[in-house]
């Protein structure tokens, strides 16, 4: 999927298909700084965690221990590496409270592990140290050759009635790659040893051969005001607004298999090659009206410039199957392979005017050193990032910063809701080795840029440090989030094993 080469897939490939030229340059542009195209499976969610943060208010203080300045990634709270040739460990990671003891536990996908059917383990909470799948308290299987289960990875509320939290995972290559997504009770995943895809509770299943149903699953909120919360699956390749456009589709109950055709409400992507719904922030009522709101990222939008890509504010309540040309409001990149909306997330307030804020990264920004564009509360109407409420800049050329986008919620414990971001080539610490961006809220230009800082650099060149960052429940016990960097470049356990580093903001 979206790839080294800055968009889904190969560019070489993909971007061939909508006009060689562009394929052209943008190779030329990289060649330098980037690795081969890595498989089809990758992923990049919007951020599993969506911890609530308390507001701003002028008794919030500043940390004396929180983290500040540089670091390398291996110093953290723990590792979790994959144990397989090119697993791909670190492409997706969740955590949540699975055995009801009061301490998050710990999901992390490997989507490549065997040949590409995928895997996902399971560690108890608190976590610390160098862990790899013979740690794990469960494995959760793919079952295809080339399922590429723990693509995405989502805890979610109660949806069966047991009391506890459940989980969706995702496997976008699932039937000759129609995708899926399967719910699984979390209570058993912290008790059985091993589970395949037929131990789920449900499933949703894409319609057509290579829509990659599952790219993104996650709890959307209660989108209809019907007192309940949905779940969101999005198929960033699915074609029912247009050819390879993307789609996303909302569902109360899931039970036994379902499709498409079960959903309760509907988007899809525009224009052909849109790929519309590879990143979803959910999780946050923007406007205040008492109906949960969407972000749908959509890098392959072609307006105004080829590949400066778009994200779409959509206002709940939702109801039937629409396309993104009703959003409420689109944000706009601006400049060619700009790709911008490839990670979208929706935060608790981070600029310290009391309203939620959307996030929106562009890697592609002036020579690959990427920017993220926020915007405040509910924007209407067309606006370009440049016209964000903040423009955050800070990585040189080549970092691709932006490239994944977490709002993690409030990681120092001030009171304050923060800003994590990842430079997936970063080269700080060595060709394409990754870093990521903390930013302590309130976020603006200038905190950004000096003081309120820390930045968490991958280990070794290669490691690709930044694919996917985000927030990840309580793992340590001291009632703050915890931060999840992916690695799938990583070689401690085979080459391209890949890993996951857990980091705490207040050591």
């Amino acid at each position: 999927m979206k790839g080294a080469c800055g968009t889904p897939a190969s560019v070489c490939e993909r971007r061939s298909g909508r006009g060689g030229q562009a394929a052209a340059r943008l190779y030329r542009g990289m060649l330098l700084f980037l690795l081969a195209c890595p498989a089809s499976g990758d992923k990049d969610p919007a951020s599993d965690s969506r911890a609530d943060s308390t507001p701003v208010t002028e008794s919030a203080t500043t940390p004396a221990t929180r983290l500040l300045g540089s670091h390398a990634l291996g110093e953290g709270l723990a590792m979790v590496h994959g144990s397989d040739t090119r697993a791909g460990a670190g492409k997706a990671a969740a955590a949540c409270d699975l055995d009801g003891d009061g301490v998050g536990d710990l999901l992390v996908g490997a989507p490549e592990n065997n040949a590409g059917q995928g895997l996902v383990m399971c560690f108890r909470g608190p976590v610390s140290g160098t862990l790899s799948s013979a740690d794990a308290e469960l494995l959760v299987q793919g079952t295809g050759t080339f399922d590429g289960m723990g693509t995405s990875i989502s805890c979610l509320d109660d949806r069966d009635g047991d009391g506890g939290p459940d989980v969706m995972l995702g496997a976008p290559k699932y039937d000759e790659a129609r995708g899926a997504a399967f719910l699984f009770n979390g209570s058993t995943l912290s008790r059985a040893p091993v589970l395949t895809l037929e131990d789920a509770l449900g499933s949703v299943r894409g319609a057509s051969p290579n829509d990659q149903m599952g790219i993104e699953a996650g709890l959307a909120g209660d989108v209809d005001g019907d007192g309940k919360t949905e779940v969101f699956v999005s198929a960033w390749l699915g074609d029912e607004g247009a050819k390879d456009s993307g789609s996303l589709f909302l569902y109360g109950q899931v039970v036994g298999v379902t499709s498409p055709l079960d959903a309760l409400a509907g988007w899809t992507g525009i224009a052909e090659k849109d790929w519309a719904a590879y990143g979803v922030g959910a999780g946050q009522d923007v406007n205040a009206d008492g109906y949960d709101d969407l972000l749908i990222g959509a890098d392959g939008v072609d307006t105004p410039s080829e590949f400066a890509g778009a994200a779409y504010l959509l206002l709940g309540p939702f109801a039937g199957i629409r396309s993104l040309a009703d959003a409420d409001a689109t944000l706009l990149g601006e400049y060619e392979d700009e790709n911008g909306g490839h990670g979208v997330a929706m935060s608790p307030d981070l600029t310290g005017d009391g309203a939620p804020d959307l996030i929106i990264g562009g890697f592609g920004y002036q020579e690959w050193a990427g920017r993220v564009a926020l915007f405040s509360g509910a924007p209407s109407g067309s606006r370009t990032f440049s016209e964000a409420d903040v423009v955050v800049a800070p990585a040189a050329a080549g970092a691709f910063y932006g490239y994944s986008v977490a709002g993690p919620g409030d990681v120092d414990g001030d009171g304050i809701a923060d800003l994590f971001i990842s430079a997936r080539y970063d080269p700080t610490a060595g060709e394409n080795a990754g870093a990521a961006w903390l930013h302590y809220g309130p976020v603006d230009p200038v905190t950004v840029l000096e003081s309120d800082t820390a930045v968490l650099l991958g280990e070794n060149a290669g490691d690709e440090a930044g694919f996917i960052v985000m927030g990840l429940d309580d793992l340590n016990g001291d009632g703050l989030p915890e931060l999840g960097v992916g690695a799938p470049g990583n070689a401690a356990g085979g080459e391209l094993a890949g890993a996951l580093y857990i980091w705490s903001a207040a050591p």
